[in-house]
This record gives C-alpha cells, structure tokens and sequence, in this order.
C-alpha cells in the first residue's frame, strides 16, 4: 500500500505573544496547526512561513512574535517512535510508510502531537484495551487526553461503535479527526475538545484515561458520579500509583489489573455494583 500521506522532514515553530488560533490548512499548505499555552501562541509549520507570520502579525496587531524555532521532525519525534508496531491483533503502521493493511491495521500520523504509540503508557493501555475487548462486550467508549487519537483508534478496530475522543487541545483534536478520516472510522469517533472532568459522568462501557496524576485525582474523588463499568488509567510515575490508588480506598472499584512498564503504571479498575 502507498499512501498520500508524506512524512515531515522539517518543523518551523513560531511562538507568538497573544492568542492566534487557526486549523491546519487555513494559512499555508505548510501550516501543521497551532495551540495556546497561557499567553502564547505555538504555530507549526513544514516550511519557513515568514511571511505569512508578516501577516498574521499585522492582521493582529496585539501580537509579537517571541522566537522561531528550527529542527528536524526527527528531533520532534525520534525517528524510533515512528515504526510499525504490534499489539495482537492490532498493528500500528506510520501513514506515510507502505506496507500490507488489513481490517485490524491502525495508520497514524501524529504530526506535532504526542501519541506515536511508543511510549510506555500508550503500550499499556493498548494492552490492556486487547485484554479487555477479547472478553467483554464494549461497545461505547470514553477516551480522555486521546492526543493522536491512537487509543480511540484501537478502540474502534476492536468493535467498538460509539467513541469520544477527548482532548484540551485543539491541536490534538484535529490530529485525532484526521486519524480518524484515514482510517475510515469516523462514523465510529467522535473528536471533541473539552476537560476530562466534563465527561466524568457521560455513561460508557469503557473510560481510557492516559492522563498526569493531578488530572486523575480531579476526577476521582468522593461523591462524584462514576458512569462506565471499566476504567483503564495511565500515566502514573514510580511511587504516583501508591498516592492514586490510596486516594481511591473507599471509592466503589475493584483493581483488576495493574502493569509497569518502564516504572509506569497502567490499571485496569471495574467499578463494583455497576447497574
């Protein structure tokens, strides 16, 4: 198979003071995206923009540009991230990289967004998600902090119908959409942006959750209504998942599972007594 997609050789990064938001092709064919981070702007180009920065700036004369940084994609994203990878029956394969497809294969491209699916976590969850699925019946899915959208990806691949991919930044949504696209499953995901903790309560089967430990906190806490059976929870450092799973002790769930990687830690929680 060969795709259309072509990998970036070089990324152009333009901070910027003030807020300027765009969706990739809006300004260039060169334009990746954009994020905000507080007061800033971040945008992501393939070639240098400099003149279309010339125009952004004058268009919004609240702005300045801060820096503008230069490197190879490679720097971005090390080149080891973006092999073919397998989690049976699930195979991962890069979208500008040809190779044999079949109805199990997951093309990615992540752009400037995390979620090649190498790291640690990301493996975990996956595993996980395998686990789970050849079991039980998971038809609708919660995926908080989706970044590329890769586990939301999985998800679908697995027989799921009905998934949210959720992420705060916009970039990542648009990353998560376009996966989405080519892969064919977006009448399976849904891509929208939002706080993990808005879709605590969204009824699901399943919540994937690859989040910090000060995000899980927020969302796991007394009182709060829990509406998916099974949670599969990650991004938890070295002693992070003593704090959480102490600060979960009289919450109604059960731990099913729990894998290190690499000193991370993903669990697989089932909420006891879901009707």
């Amino acid at each position: 198979m060969e795709s259309s997609v072509r990998k970036i050789e070089k990324l152009y990064i333009y901070e910027i003071a003030g807020t300027v938001t765009a969706r990739s092709g809006d300004l260039a064919t060169s334009f990746l995206g954009s994020w905000c981070e507080g007061e800033f702007s971040y945008l992501f180009f393939s070639e240098c923009a400099g003149e279309v920065i010339e125009q952004i700036l004058e268009r919004n004369p609240h702005c300045r540009l801060v820096s503008k940084t230069e490197m190879d994609y490679d720097q971005w994203e090390p080149a080891d991230a973006l092999k073919p990878f397998e989690i049976p029956p699930l195979s991962f394969l890069p979208a500008w990289m040809e190779g044999a497809t079949d109805s199990m294969t997951i093309l990615l491209d992540p752009g400037v967004v995390f979620g090649a699916g190498t790291h640690h976590t990301t493996r975990s969850c996956l595993e996980l998600l395998v686990f789970l699925m050849k079991s039980e019946h998971i038809s609708r899915v919660i995926d908080l902090g989706t970044g590329t959208g890769i586990l939301a990806l999985a998800a679908a691949r697995m027989g799921a119908t009905d998934v949210i991919a959720v992420d705060n930044n916009s970039l990542a949504v648009e990353t998560a959409e376009r996966n989405s696209a080519l892969n064919h499953l977006e009448d399976r995901i849904r891509c929208v942006q939002g706080d993990a903790v808005d879709y605590r309560e969204v009824e699901a089967d399943l919540t994937l959750a690859n989040l910090i430990l000060s995000e899980l906190q927020r969302m796991f806490v007394p009182g709060a209504q829990f509406c998916s059976r099974w949670y599969i929870l990650s991004g938890l450092n070295g002693t992070e998942v003593r704090t959480f799973r102490d600060s979960i002790q009289g919450l109604p769930f059960r731990v099913v599972q729990q894998v290190m990687d690499n000193l991370w830690f993903t669990l697989l929680l089932e909420q006891v007594q879901f009707s």
